[in-house]
């Protein structure tokens, strides 16, 4: 979400940039945060206010800390006179947390107590006055003609049986699952089960969501920590649950931490006494049909087998050997494409872009599972390891 919420550069000192429009948010946080504007245009300092206090707002609606959202800042103001660019910014190669931060270059938006007042009482997904709180089920009538445009069927197997779904590239497949009843209180919420499967969100790896994302709308995540963390959240705020639940939902999170994989996502379960079986989905642009499977397992073999398939059909170019939490993901260049460079599901025409790219994920699974506890030593080795990626790639 602050990642969403940076400045897209311009190539002029006091530009604004314009919003995208191409392409709609799926998930409901995402779609309420807007870009920073270059702080020497119009009206700069006002509008980047508005930006940071709403994505205060979204982070605290997802159990995150609302200042965080000082951290999507940018520079200062350059002057309008100055025909290179580049205004008050920095660029250092291989800085391990970025040289706006390094140099102290940061300007924030706004005051911590004014963050403390915006997000006073604020709910999931936003306040009363939040102009996107709706999630992705009740989504606008644009994005439900893009998804049906894009739409194919895919066939999800649930507890050993298959069920054609519909997915998008934007959006995972969804598939019913049914747990059974819980004695817990998860007030005007159900189902807060968590599932660990293949495919989610397009990934071409395992990770988790929730079953139910009617009542729990986040994304996949490979650490299952960002998940319990959401459900909980959202099962006080949103759900307004019982005590039980709330208790039983933390003592979940600890639970989870200790696993990894399926047993985590069972510990999580167990705690709050409901059920959910791996969901494993084959991403509809990997296969030419729906694959029909008897179970989980061969599934997951099949999506596999379609990942390994496209990665044996070019040369892999990510050289980069350092594996904490998980090798980088292959950056597979294939000969005469328009776009010859495929890394976790995308593809670029800039080799540098894709390699960075590879990095990042792989960061990004680093610091999920050192947050999550998976990964003992804490966050900043996860740092380290990306400067030395990205030093390769640069290389």
């Amino acid at each position: 979400m602050i990642y969403r919420a940076l400045e897209r550069n311009t190539g002029q000192v006091g530009l604004a940039s314009a919003p995208c429009t191409s392409i709609q948010a799926v998930n409901p946080e995402i779609a309420a945060i807007s870009q920073h504007q270059d702080p020497a245009s119009n009206g700069a300092a006002a509008i980047n206010k508005a930006i940071v206090l709403e994505l205060a707002k979204q982070i605290q609606a997802v159990g995150g800390d609302p200042q965080d959202a000082l951290k999507s800042g940018t520079f200062a103001p350059g002057s309008l006179s100055d025909d290179t660019g580049k205004g008050n910014t920095c660029d250092t190669t291989n800085d391990p947390v970025g040289c706006i931060f390094t140099l102290n270059l940061l300007v924030d938006d706004a005051t911590a107590a004014e963050i403390e007042a915006a997000v006073g009482g604020t709910a999931v997904g936003g306040d009363s006055s939040a102009t996107v709180v709706a999630p992705a089920a009740t989504s606008t009538s644009a994005q439900a003609e893009t998804a049906a445009a894009c739409a194919e069927p895919v066939t999800v197997t649930v507890a050993g049986t298959s069920v054609a779904a519909s997915s998008t590239a934007a959006a995972s497949p969804t598939a019913a699952i049914t747990s059974p009843a819980s004695a817990l209180d998860f007030g005007t919420c159900t189902d807060p089960a968590i599932v660990f499967g293949f495919g989610f969100d397009g990934r071409n790896t395992d990770s988790f969501e929730p079953a139910n994302k009617a009542s729990f709308n986040h994304g996949s995540a490979l650490g299952i920590g960002v998940i319990t963390s959401f459900i909980c959240g959202q099962l006080q705020s949103a759900c307004k649950a019982g005590a039980d639940a709330i208790s039983a939902c933390a003592a979940g999170q600890t639970a989870a931490a200790a696993q990894t994989g399926q047993a985590a996502a069972d510990a999580f379960n167990a705690a709050l006494g409901v059920m959910a079986s791996a969901v494993s989905t084959v991403a509809a642009s990997s296969v030419a049909s729906p694959v029909a499977t008897s179970s989980p397992s061969t599934t997951t073999a099949t999506a596999a087998s379609a990942a390994t398939t496209t990665a044996a059909s070019g040369t892999n170019v990510q050289t980069f050997t350092g594996d904490l939490g998980g090798p980088a993901p292959p950056v597979i260049f294939t000969a005469g494409a328009a776009r010859p460079f495929a890394v976790d599901g995308t593809t670029d025409i800039n080799k540098a872009a894709a390699l960075q790219r590879s990095c990042d994920v792989q960061h990004n699974t680093c610091a999920d599972a050192a947050n999550s506890g998976a990964l003992s030593g804490g966050e900043q080795q996860c740092e380290v390891q990306l400067a030395s990626c990205l030093a390769v790639a640069s290389a």
